[in-house]
């Protein structure tokens, strides 16, 4: 008796470049994913945050406007970091969201 299905040919080997890239992209698609979200809360909080201050005349509410456009800065970078893949550039973005996150903190002082 023979046999009907004929043998399945193995799929030819992947370097493991080929399978890094393979596993890195949909990662990156959901970084963007929860960094435009993240930022467009913050955004939407910070316009809420204007109006509230200048309707209420309140200086504490501003200043929490402030830390909320830090944080902005530092979701522009995690994008902008995202977007590119040098070792370099990743060593800057970092630099850049830590001195924001200082700056975050002294305001809180």
């Amino acid at each position: 008796m023979s046999n009907a299905n004929p043998a399945k040919q193995p799929d030819p080997p992947q370097t493991a470049e080929q399978t890094d890239v393979e596993r890195r992209a949909p990662l990156l698609r959901r970084g963007f994913l929860l960094e435009y979200t993240t930022l467009g809360w913050y955004v939407v909080g910070i316009v809420i945050l204007a109006i509230t201050a200048i309707s209420a005349r309140s200086v504490a509410l501003a200043g929490f406007g402030l830390d909320s456009l830090i944080e902005i800065g530092a979701s522009t970078v995690v994008i902008w970091e995202l977007s590119g893949t040098s070792e370099a550039r990743q060593r800057r973005a970092l630099r850049l969201i830590a001195a924001a996150m200082f700056a975050l903190a002294a305001g809180k002082v």
